[in-house]
């Protein structure tokens, strides 16, 4: 995969369900997207084509234990420095009606090769309650890539998105 092919494409599958555009800018359609496109896609390496690439594979992975579609919130984020996000290593997804501690626990049951961090996360809406757009909850995703410490899940929760501790016993 090159970053070329990307900015030449938008709407190029990286997965059967995962466009380049999704994990560049975001999901809904609409102007904001389209900016965001323009503005970040035109940072795009290869080697954050080729990390994309991986992510959508492992999205794919995490969709289907969802047991549906994924809303991806935030993806490639350039101008983050020091995060996977800043390499297309990361996204953050919503999966319409699992709270992020349900969707991460089966993330983790599931045994997903390939991912180096699972958090459940929230802007202090609570981690039990069921993600919709707009819910502020959501689950990061991180594949295992270069430049980021050892292999392996790490698997979190973060019910203020600031403050993080291992992910606790399962919701019943």
């Amino acid at each position: 995969m090159k970053a070329a092919d990307l900015r030449a494409n938008p709407g190029l599958r990286l997965s059967p369900h995962f466009a380049a555009v999704e994990l560049v800018a975001q999901t809904e359609p609409g102007v904001e997207r389209d900016q965001r496109w323009a503005a970040r896609s035109v940072r795009l390496t290869d080697q954050h084509a080729a990390s994309l690439a991986l992510l959508a594979a492992a999205l794919e992975s995490v969709r289907a234990v969802a047991g549906g579609p994924l809303r991806v919130t935030s993806g490639y984020r350039p101008h983050s420095t020091g995060g996977q996000h800043g390499v297309g290593q990361a996204a953050d997804v919503q999966a319409d009606g699992l709270s992020p501690l349900e969707l991460a626990w089966r993330i983790r049951e599931a045994g997903i090769p390939g991912l180096r961090q699972v958090i459940a996360e929230s802007t202090g809406t609570g981690l039990t309650g069921a993600m919709a757009r707009g819910s502020g909850r959501w689950v990061h995703v991180a594949i295992v890539g270069p430049g980021f410490g050892p292999t392996g899940s790490a698997w979190l929760e973060s019910p203020d998105a600031e403050s993080y501790a291992p992910l606790r016993r399962r919701p019943a």
